[in-house]
Parts: C-alpha cells; sequence; structure tokens
C-alpha cells in the first residue's frame, strides 16, 4: 500500500479536541516513514471563518533578528505558530510573501508549487493552501496574506516531493 497523508490520515486513531471555536487539536502517528525522533504528528484543525490565519515575517518586528517560535507566540498572542518558510542564507525570503496586504518578497519562486493564503480583518475571513499548479494565484482576489512555498501534498493527499534518499533533521 502506497503511503500518503491520506491515508495515515484514514488510518491512525485519532481523537479530535476542541481548544476553542474553530480549532481542534488531533495527533497521530507517522511510523514507519518518520525515521528519526518522535512519530507523532500534531495536526491543528482550523475553521478560518472563526479563526485569522496570517503570515508574518521578522522584518515587521521591532528587533532585528527573527524570532524564536515562543517569542512570535508572545508577540503575536497566537494560538499556534510555525516555520513556513525557506529561506536564502541572507534571509530573505524564498517566494512570495505578503503580510496583512504589504508586499515583504514580490518574487514568486518558480519552483514552489503552493500559497498559504487567508483574508481576513472586517470583510469574511478566509484561509486555505493554492496548489499552484492547478489555480495560479490570483492577486487580485484579495489574499491579505500570502506565503508561497513547496507543495508537499496534491490534491487528492499524495505527496508532491522529490524522492532521495536524504533526510530532513532539525
Amino acid at each position: 500500500t502506497r503511503w500518503t497523508p491520506a491515508s495515515a490520515w484514514r488510518h491512525s486513531r485519532k481523537r479530535w479536541r476542541e481548544l476553542q471555536p474553530g480549532v481542534e487539536f488531533a495527533t497521530f502517528t507517522g511510523e514507519p516513514y518518520c525515521r528519526m525522533g518522535s512519530s507523532t504528528v500534531a495536526a491543528l484543525r482550523l475553521d478560518p471563518r472563526l479563526v485569522r490565519v496570517r503570515a508574518r515575517h521578522y522584518t515587521r518586528l521591532p528587533s532585528a533578528d527573527p524570532p524564536g517560535v515562543l517569542a512570535w507566540q508572545e508577540a503575536t498572542g497566537a494560538l499556534a505558530v510555525f516555520n513556513a518558510g525557506q529561506f536564502y542564507p541572507d534571509r530573505r525570503y524564498m517566494g512570495l510573501f505578503v503580510s496583512d496586504g504589504d508586499t515583504v518578497s514580490r518574487r514568486a519562486h518558480p519552483g514552489f508549487q503552493a500559497a498559504l493564503v487567508a483574508s481576513g480583518g472586517e470583510g469574511p475571513r478566509d484561509a486555505r493552501v493554492l496548489d499552484l499548479s492547478r489555480n495560479p494565484l490570483a492577486r487580485e482576489r484579495g489574499w491579505s496574506d500570502v506565503a508561497q512555498s513547496f507543495m508537499l501534498f496534491d490534491q487528492g493527499g499524495g505527496v508532491r516531493v522529490r524522492r532521495t534518499g536524504g533526510l530532513a533533521t532539525g
């Protein structure tokens, strides 16, 4: 059987726990595909109509250096934070990045086939991951936050990454 995130999700034991309206949390096992460290995968399920999703960049903070995850959470007051970006050695973002309507990086990366997009503020809220190979990013859509990135999974839940013998470690 070919493993996909969707099949792992279906076959794992998980119980969603509501943290607040619009936010649920669950864990599942990534075995045997998590080859280093813990095989436990944590997931948040968000209803973007109830929870605002935002993309933030360290250059919009008073500090000159990027904060750690706990400092990000404290600075933003967010329920959850994660690092979703790829950066050049000089800390420039590698793809298109818009934060609260302000463009931080305007150059789309030709190899990145996904974008986390969100809108919010006073109007209706929405957030999703776009597959840019199927749905080009339309700036006129009014996304206030955009973080272009690698496309890890296709719309069917299949893994869309280059197969190598290398492991990501952290």
